[in-house]
C-alpha cells in the first residue's frame, strides 16, 4: 500500500512505516478457530499452527489463495514470512535492485 512521501521522508522512512502498519498488533485478531488473522492489501492473512509448526496462508478474491511451504518456528515468523509473500514494502527492494 504505498503512498506519496512526505518531503523530508526517505524510501526506506517508508518502507520501515509499512512493516510497522502490517505488524500493528490491533490490526490483527484472532479468528474462531484460534488463528491470527488480518486483512492486508485486498487479502486475507491467517497464521495457523500445523504439526507443531506455525504456517501462513494468504487468501485473495482474484489472485486465489497461497501457502506456506514448510513451517517456522514461531507465529512471529511466520507473521513476518507471511507479509514478505504478501508484498509488504516490496515495492522497496524492487527500487533498490532497479537502482
Amino acid at each position: 500500500m504505498p503512498t506519496l512521501l512526505k518531503r523530508t521522508e526517505t524510501l526506506l522512512d517508508k518502507a520501515i512505516a509499512e512493516w510497522a502498519e502490517y505488524e500493528r498488533p490491533e490490526a490483527w485478531g484472532r479468528s474462531g478457530k484460534g488463528n491470527l488473522t488480518r486483512e492486508w492489501d485486498g487479502s486475507r492473512v491467517t497464521i495457523f499452527r500445523r504439526d507443531g509448526g506455525f504456517h501462513w496462508c494468504l487468501s485473495h478474491p482474484i489472485d486465489g489463495t497461497r501457502f506456506s511451504h514448510g513451517a517456522f518456528p514461531s507465529e512471529r515468523s511466520a507473521q513476518q514470512a507471511a507479509g514478505t509473500a504478501a508484498g509488504v514494502a516490496y515495492w522497496y527492494v524492487v527500487s533498490k535492485e532497479v537502482a
